[in-house]
């Protein structure tokens, strides 16, 4: 700078005055002084910004220790590999281990990223990104720490936002850093806290799924429960395997209890160290009982079960935490949105939502079929909070809307699949039905999918005593025990619709449980319990006057004789039965029992006979006030089979050729391989080898996967 003479401040002797002059030039701030009193003092005009001097060299290792013994991840740990391993881009490699609390994300990232330390020379960054409230913490306190983690000096760490993320990237630019982000809320939260350098990577953990990070390229691995076969390695690693081995019955039981949650794993772990002379079995028992296993499985704040899933459960929305206790009172086992809506009487759109966001938190788990369904012990947490939260009026009320949606729907798919059945009222309100019901296929479909959770709906009407939902329920199940031949379900349903039904003193209700009881009992051949429905109904139907329910049990009591071999006397019950009919004009019913004299008479040999009697059947079930033509084509195929036995092969083959048409469009597989192994038989008499073996190619085929009715009515 040029020189410059600066006069002294006024006041002073000029006498005295002296000229300071700065000789040449100046690069930087120059200080002149001609007299100065008292002390100087130098400040830097950017302070706040840290010189190189100002950064210590500090390689950090923040990350915890991991477990000491690890259960089998092979799964995810192949995906951290995978990400890993490929090619270098212009960011660092983001991945979001995602699943519901306690289920291992961050024992596996500390685990993964422990072994793969050479990796990262820079060193290890650690964060939990929510407060021991469920807060989530401010990403600026965050930057903060890793600033001082990675050297530099408190001083120097900027006191705003903006500042310390861009010193976070310019000092990790040519690093190689591990960083994990436990417990996110956010995207944002991580978003801030991603170095630099693409030789980095960071592993973020979270209860949610963070769209945000997927949308910005994370990569997601979602951490399920460990495996049968992983829930008991975790517990001989903590229990001792030789313990384990020797109760390796209730270890087994203990793992399917704990859902292969590892939190809980440890808790049940823990409990058998600290009490080793108490066998597993007892606590077993101690979790079988659902309403007390979370305080079981909860040892203390820091060990808890039902802590970690209140963490989960403190940023719902209103709507997803009703949905939540609501659905924690499902007595099935899965369920679709149409249910959400039923239960909590939300619009289907805003159900979605809420539904959406408690898969987002990872408390619901979303299958490939678009149903939902919760982990064993967070469905034990959300039922709690529902107990909890609800008057036990409204708790009640909910789980009967649950009940109420699936008769509702259970009646419309029986109407569908067995419209000749005798319909019975449940008086409630109609609503919207799921979609496809209104087809054969469809309904029968819907039948089959939701079978365990209509099982379920009909044991929870019993536990509250609805007895005519129960009874309407187990009705409505039929068509589907009938048609895919599930008799144990049938026995369960329709022992629990007998209880109900004289709980009511529904006499109609309880002749028609017992006669399914004990053809079903027939057909399993448990011959005693059907014996024993069978004397029971005659008594009561003859105590009562209740004539057709004596025709129900005769016929019951011919078809238990049938399957015992004593023909004779099937024959005769078959008959007193048909009186009966006969007499009250139940010309459907007759037209059923007939097809059962039929075959008792083709059992004897009696082929002429068989043939007249289900001749007869076929003009009853054909009639027009009342056609059943599922049941005609068992007729006319009993027939078919009895004209070729009787040595009318002609005959035979053109009632046999128009009968497989019409099963074939029904879709009855079990009658219509029974047709063409009948049409096989009748082709090998004549010697027609070419059509014997289609026919029976057709058979077998169809005997894969077999569907039969058998008459519910009478």
């Amino acid at each position: 700078m040029a020189d410059k003479e600066y006069p002294l401040e006024h006041g002073h002797d000029r006498a005295t005055e002296v000229h300071n002059t700065a000789p040449g030039e100046v690069d930087g701030i120059s200080f002149q002084a001609g007299v100065i009193s008292g002390g100087v003092h130098f400040h830097d005009a950017d302070s706040t910004r840290p010189s190189e001097s100002a950064i210590r060299a500090v390689v950090p290792r923040q990350l915890l220790p991991a477990p000491s013994r690890f259960a089998d991840r092979r799964d995810e740990w192949a995906e951290l590999e995978r990400v890993l391993g490929r090619p270098a881009d212009a960011t660092p490699p983001v991945v979001l281990l995602t699943g519901p609390g306690g289920v291992g994300k961050t024992a596996l990232a500390l685990r993964w990223l422990g072994q793969r330390a050479d990796r990262f020379p820079g060193g290890q960054l650690y964060a939990d990104l929510t407060s021991a409230d469920g807060e989530p913490v401010a990403p600026d306190d965050i930057l903060g720490q890793h600033l001082r983690a990675l050297g530099v000096a408190a001083q120097h760490v900027p006191a705003e936002f903006a500042e310390r993320r861009a010193l976070f990237r310019s000092v990790t630019a040519d690093r190689a850093l591990a960083v994990l982000l436990d417990n996110a809320v956010s995207a944002a939260q991580v978003r801030v806290l991603v170095p630099a350098s693409a030789t980095s990577m960071v592993v973020v953990t979270s209860r949610r799924t963070l769209l945000g990070l997927l949308t910005a390229g994370a990569e997601l691995i979602q951490v399920e429960p460990l495996d049968a076969e992983g829930a008991l390695e975790l517990l001989s690693h903590r229990v001792g395997a030789d313990r384990i081995a020797t109760e390796n019955g209730p270890a087994v039981t203990l793992a399917e209890l704990c859902g292969g949650l590892p939190i809980a794993l440890c808790v049940v772990a823990a409990l058998a160290v600290a009490r080793p002379r108490r066998p597993l079995e007892r606590t077993v028992a101690d979790l079988r009982e659902e309403q007390h296993r979370l305080d079981e499985l909860s040892l203390d704040d820091e060990t808890s079960v039902r802590g970690t899933f209140d963490m989960s459960c403190v940023d719902l929305s209103d709507d997803a935490a009703r949905i939540y206790r609501t659905m924690g009172l499902n007595p099935g086992a899965d369920f679709g949105l149409d249910l959400v809506a039923a239960a909590t009487r939300q619009p289907a759109a805003s159900a979605r939502r809420a539904v959406n966001e408690l898969v987002d938190a990872s408390l619901l788990t979303e299958r490939a079929d678009g149903r939902f369904q919760f982990h064993d012990l967070i469905r034990a947490h959300a039922r709690e909070r529902a107990e909890r939260t609800e008057p036990p009026d409204e708790v009640a009320a909910a789980v009967r809307r649950m009940v109420e949606w699936y008769l509702r729907v259970a009646d419309a798919a029986d109407a569908v699949v067995m419209p000749s059945r005798r319909r019975l009222s449940h008086g409630l309100a109609e609503a919207p039905l799921p979609a496809g019901l209104a087809d054969y296929d469809g309904a029968l479909a819907w039948l089959e999918l939701e079978r365990h959770n209509l099982t379920a709906m009909t044991r929870a009407a019993s536990s509250h005593h609805w007895y005519e939902l129960t009874n309407l329920l187990a009705r409505a199940m039929q068509p589907l025990f009938i048609l895919h031949r599930h008799y144990q379900d049938a026995v369960y349903i329709d022992e629990i619709g007998l209880r109900a039904a004289t709980a009511l003193a529904d006499r109609r209700g309880e002749v028609d449980m017992r006669k399914r009881l004990a053809r079903t009992y027939s057909r399993l051949g448990e011959f005693e319990s059907a014996q024993t429905h069978v004397t029971e109904l005659l008594r009561a139907t003859r105590a009562w006057g209740d004539r057709r329910g004596e025709a129900s049990a005769l016929k019951s009591r011919g078809i238990l004789l049938t399957e015992t071999g004593r023909l004779d006397s099937a024959v005769a019950a078959f008959h007193e039965a048909l009186a009966i009919l006969t007499e009250l004009d139940q010309r459907h019913a007759q037209g059923l029992t007939l097809i059962n004299l039929g075959e008792a008479l083709i059992a004897l040999g009696r082929f002429d006979e068989a043939i007249g009697q289900l001749e007869s059947a076929r003009l009853l079930l054909s009639a027009p006030e009342r056609t059943d033509s599922y049941n005609a084509a068992r007729a006319a195929l009993r027939q078919g089979q009895a004209l070729a036995l009787a040595g009318s092969p002609a005959a035979a083959r053109e009632l046999l050729g128009t009968t497989l048409a019409t099963l074939t469009e029904l879709r009855a597989t079990a009658e219509q391989a029974m047709t063409h192994r009948a049409l096989a038989e009748l082709a090998q008499l004549s010697g027609d080898e070419p059509t014997a073996r289609e026919h029976e190619a057709a058979a077998i085929h169809l005997a894969r996967g077999t569907t039969s009715l058998i008459d519910d009515e009478t």
